[in-house]
């Protein structure tokens, strides 16, 4: 089984759905990696440039700083890329699914680029309440499951990293 796990960082929080797709937040970093098991076969990672700069308030939570996007590609270069990782995948897993899918979706609009979402996608968010009796942030999750938190959450890559441990160690617990 082909399993995407994704993450996205973003110029900010999705918006009310009734304003228009020029005010919803952009993608500034992606990551998403293909596991097969417990094996990665194939990662996709990029910066891009949304076209305006990043914002304090984004850097100190991301640590993703208004020059690193800069002079990136924007998104749309990278959808073709996206598109293919995700629709070449029999489930996605996300810790936040309903804010990461509607953030590609947004982005796939602005491209023009027609996408089709696994039927399988698992958030690990809504997968894990029962836990606890409540939501856990990722590190939060981390820390339930292996008694220890990780560093540097809110990049990409390194919330991948942190989530596919969880997800494969949930999966052997039965948990999703």
């Amino acid at each position: 089984m082909r399993t995407l796990i994704l993450d996205t960082e973003t110029s900010g929080l999705i918006q009310n759905s009734v304003k228009p797709l020029s005010q919803q937040p952009s993608i500034i970093e992606y990551f998403g990696q293909i596991v097969e098991g417990t094996e990665v076969v194939e990662e996709l990672e990029f910066f891009c440039d949304p076209g305006f700069p990043v914002s304090e308030e984004i850097t100190r939570i991301t640590g993703i700083k208004p020059e690193q996007v800069k002079g990136q590609p924007p998104f749309s270069h990278f959808s073709e890329s996206v598109r293919g990782q995700i629709e070449s995948a029999d489930e996605v897993v996300a810790h936040n699914m309903s804010y990461d899918r509607a953030m590609v979706n947004f982005e796939m609009k602005r491209a023009k680029t027609e996408l089709i979402w696994p039927a399988n996608l698992i958030c690990t968010v809504e997968g894990t309440e029962h836990l606890k009796g409540h939501r856990l942030n990722l590190s939060a999750l981390h820390e339930f499951l292996f008694g220890e938190p990780f560093t540097g959450a809110h990049r990409a890559r390194v919330d991948v990293a942190a989530l596919t441990r969880c997800f494969i160690e949930l999966r052997e617990r039965e948990e999703l």
